[in-house]
């Protein structure tokens, strides 16, 4: 049968707004099943953004779909053994621990922005790594998310990353399906270890979206989309009813 709900958890400085066309499609296509998208805010830890998960699902058969960040929360989430879900998606994300010397970075990053204002810092140290191709409509939509979260959250999601530990063993114990989404420009989840990860898993599927870096959601929607829902049909985890 269908799972109860499909839960999309947004990266660093995104809001659920990004999943908005994703959803807006499923929706109407997929009446039976429960599609929520989280915002993370005051959460400064791991395990309080995976309480937010938690309480969204509300025990409820669910498949995770995490962006970013998002992914790391998930795969948080799966280690805190959360009950009932039968599948995960991993968009442009890693499973590595915060490699060296980023956590400095971010706290740099951090004391610029206090100092010139973040937008310039986001304009000018962010984007130019999110993007295959820069347009004005999908620059302006990733910087208002940011501007709606602000430095003050950009600080408390940096923990979040400074924390997170390598989950590459706990991908390799999971025995639901897992479908990895990358982009093939992606400078920030390489493809190198998109690989890594899905050799790991033992029920992966890897795809890797053509024309589009780290916001591959965002660039290439409606193959992101077309992807997703593939996936979720073939595992029989939405739209199926046993007859």
């Amino acid at each position: 049968m269908s799972v109860q709900c499909i839960v999309f958890i947004p990266g660093t400085l995104c809001t659920s707004q990004m999943f908005d066309q994703i959803i807006e499609q499923f929706a109407h296509q997929y009446t039976d099943t429960d599609f929520i998208a989280l915002d993370f805010v005051e959460e400064s830890t791991l395990q309080a953004m995976v309480d937010t998960l938690n309480n969204a699902i509300n025990g409820r058969s669910c498949v995770l779909v995490g962006f970013s960040m998002g992914g790391m929360v998930a795969m948080h989430a799966l280690r805190s053994r959360i009950p009932n879900c039968q599948g995960l998606v991993l968009l442009n994300s890693n499973s590595h621990a915060d490699l060296e010397g980023r956590e400095a970075m971010r706290q740099a990053q951090i004391n610029e922005a206090k100092q010139i204002g973040f937008q310039t810092l986001f304009e000018n140290s962010f984007l130019p790594n999110y993007l295959f191709r820069e347009t004005d409509n999908i620059r302006q939509q990733i910087w208002q998310m940011a501007k709606q979260l602000g430095l003050s959250t950009f600080e408390r999601q940096s923990a979040v990353l400074a924390e997170r530990p390598d989950s590459l063993s706990l991908l390799a114990s999971l025995d639901i399906p897992v479908l990895i989404l990358a982009g093939e420009h992606d400078v920030l989840c390489a493809a190198e270890h998109q690989n890594v990860m899905a050799a790991a898993i033992k029920k992966s599927t890897l795809v890797f979206i053509h024309n589009a870096g780290h916001f591959a959601i965002l660039e290439q929607s409606k193959l992101v989309t077309t992807e997703l829902e593939n996936w979720l049909n073939f595992n029989k985890l939405i739209g199926y009813t046993e007859s």
